[in-house]
């Protein structure tokens, strides 16, 4: 009765928001292509009382979600996406997105355990990257002529093996970020 433990390489990415945080863990097993979707939602950090509720939040999630420490996944991976002024005009709820996703790299730097660093992205950046990544693995076609909400949602579609649902583009982006280290030719 010698069952061979899976091991895997996890990825968390968040989507920050103030109103809607998007979060997301997905997992590849260690030698595997695919990449499964375990948990996905949206966050209101308002709502569940600021940023230290919001932190806790996150973090007893991923604790539900990644067997640590009774098994030691491979990596963990995690990312964020940065805050980026619309137009370079902040917004009544900058402050309260920047100190969370202060608090966001301090809190997931913890659960990588040493395995890596908080990677910060620009939406850009990792969207840019991300079309060309799952075009060359997967033959994506975007279904948008942008880098927008739709093309978040069929990217996420496109790099999650599960048939796990998720209801917004808060969590496609999340889902596309927890991904990134996971993806070939991103990696």
């Amino acid at each position: 009765m010698n069952e061979e433990v899976k091991k895997y390489d996890y990825g968390i990415g968040i989507d920050p928001g103030w109103k809607n945080l998007g979060f997301a863990i997905v997992r590849q097993e260690v030698g595997k292509k695919d990449i499964e979707l375990v948990h996905s939602c949206v966050l209101n950090p308002a709502e569940l009382g600021g940023i230290i509720a919001a932190l806790t939040k996150v973090c007893k999630i991923i604790e539900e979600h990644i067997p640590y420490p009774s098994i030691l996944p491979n990596k963990i991976h995690s990312g964020l996406e940065r805050y980026v002024a619309y137009a370079n005009v902040n917004t009544a709820e900058a402050e309260n997105i920047l100190m969370m996703i202060g608090a966001l790299v301090v809190g997931l730097n913890y659960y990588n355990k040493g395995t890596s660093t908080t990677n910060m992205v620009r939406a850009i950046d990792w969207k840019t990257k991300l079309v060309k990544a799952l075009f060359k693995w997967k033959r994506f076609s975007n279904p948008s002529d942008k880098l927008d909400k739709k093309f978040s949602v069929a990217a996420a579609k496109a790099i999650i093996s599960n048939e796990k649902e998720f209801d917004t583009n808060h969590e496609a982006d999340a889902i596309c970020i927890a991904a990134l280290p996971l993806i070939p030719g991103l990696k």
